[in-house]
């Protein structure tokens, strides 16, 4: 069903002409515009957790006990080795990476956390299950264990601007090794010609080896200093850590409810409006301006994060980007109306409902549509219609 049959909406090449296209542009907008976001496959909340959830929560468990730095050093190889462009074909790296064998006792090369006291583990509840998230209160930290756990231990400049990763995909060798000795438990005994065809087996099935978790700075959101929101430096430091984590939960929200989650604008949109809310207490269209690098009238300033979802496999241009840019401004003052519904539903016992209506409510209203004069009508079609077949999983 389509939230926003029935009503008048402008056509998409009249938005990117009222922001400022030329007609060389209005091919290029329209392709990285493409909507990827159809119908949830569950209306039923929150999701059941993902199968890796299990072991991160026993993780926590233990990081509460033994502090999070050692036991992620514990149970991830990959904080054994250096931060190195060769790292990545040290015979030690592949056999534990590839292979899942233990590195050596007396083998560590890894440059240690500038503050160690600063790294934290914990589970966070989402819309779509519960899910880890790792926060590096000191920058250093972050961009290490970033390099490290998704970029194969290589060196790789990480913009000043980003302050989170979702990561997805991560083999996680000791799920592998549980999944065997309950095998072996079950057919009463060990054996390795065996567990060969089991384990072509358990490769079909990735989510019973692959983890999914957050990586989160502990500085302030978008390298955007306290002060431009009126804030003291720790007061925005906290927080920023909120708006991270809800930010990247929402991401994960729309990847279980739509089997989507990309580096473009619509994406930021959404959770950007999913953790200002949080953090702010209240959707607050200035914060969504300045996080994504924006001016009152949508320049994009040098280095602002915006500049980071130019679209791939073809880029837009810097006019192309100047069009969007004033396209996100119209979007983020529609978002104050919309939230006023979110908070209205929230007062009254159904947050998570609500906050995930909202999310839905942005996804699927197209990108050029938030740029709209009707955006704000857009946006409560598409709310109020979510929220209508939204319900709470029963305990």
């Amino acid at each position: 069903m389509n939230p926003l049959a029935g009503l008048d909406i402008a056509p998409a090449v009249d938005v990117w002409r009222a922001c400022g296209a030329h007609d060389d542009d209005v091919a290029s907008l329209s392709g990285y515009a493409a909507s990827a976001f159809g119908t949830p496959v569950n209306d039923v909340l929150p999701l059941p957790d993902e199968p890796c959830a299990t072991m991160w929560a026993a993780y926590a468990d233990e990081a509460a006990r033994d502090g999070a730095a050692a036991t992620l050093r514990r149970h991830l190889p990959h904080l054994r080795f250096a931060i190195d462009a060769d790292t990545a074909q040290h015979p030690y790296y592949l056999a534990a990476t590839r292979r899942g064998e233990a590195v050596p006792r007396d083998f560590d090369e890894w440059p240690g956390f500038d503050d160690p006291e600063g790294i934290s583990l914990s589970i966070t509840p989402t819309a779509a299950g519960h899910v880890a998230a790792i926060v590096a209160r000191a920058r250093p930290d972050f961009e290490r264990l970033v390099q490290a756990l998704t970029m194969r231990s290589a060196p790789t400049v990480i913009p000043a601007s980003s302050g989170a990763v979702m990561v997805a995909g991560f083999v996680n060798w000791e799920r592998v090794h549980q999944a065997r000795r309950a095998w072996a438990a079950a057919r009463g005994g060990d054996d390795t010609v065996a567990w060969c065809e089991e384990f072509v087996r358990l490769r079909a099935e990735p989510a019973r080896w692959q983890d999914r978790f957050m990586l989160l700075s502990g500085g302030p959101y978008a390298a955007v200093p306290a002060h431009e929101l009126g804030l003291h430096d720790d007061d925005w430091r906290a927080r920023s850590i909120l708006l991270r984590r809800e930010h990247e939960a929402a991401h994960y929200v729309t990847k279980r409810l739509f089997g989507v989650m990309r580096n473009a604008l619509h994406d930021e949109l959404l959770a950007d409006y999913s953790g200002i809310a949080v953090a702010a207490g209240r959707y607050r269209a200035d914060w969504g301006r300045r996080v994504l690098g924006l001016s009152e009238a949508g320049a994009l300033m040098d280095g602002g994060r915006l500049w980071n979802y130019r679209g791939s496999p073809a880029p837009l241009t810097d006019r192309a980007m100047g069009v969007l840019g004033r396209l996100a401004v119209r979007a983020l003052d529609a978002f104050t109306t919309l939230d006023a519904l979110r908070a209205a539903d929230a007062s009254d016992g159904a947050p998570l409902l609500a906050r995930t209506a909202a999310l839905v409510a942005i996804a699927q209203t197209p990108l050029a549509q938030l740029g709209s004069d009707t955006a704000e009508a857009a946006l409560a079609r598409a709310y109020h219609a979510a929220r209508a077949t939204m319900r709470a999983a029963v305990a």
